[in-house]
């Protein structure tokens, strides 16, 4: 994926629109760094990424 792509995806406030074949190559990397995407109201095993918007 271009570095242009990761660029133009941290400049959006929330979820980037992008395509979801690049969107699915990113979480795989945070992913294999050792990262969770959790469900909401799910529980993590060690680190994990939840969103704050989920705080009740």
């Amino acid at each position: 994926m271009a570095e242009s792509t990761i660029k133009r995806m941290e400049m959006v406030e929330g979820s980037p629109s992008s395509s979801g074949a690049n969107l699915e190559k990113v979480q795989k990397a945070l992913e294999d760094c050792g990262l969770q995407f959790l469900e909401k109201g799910a529980s993590a095993f060690g680190p994990g990424v939840a969103s704050a918007a989920d705080k009740e």
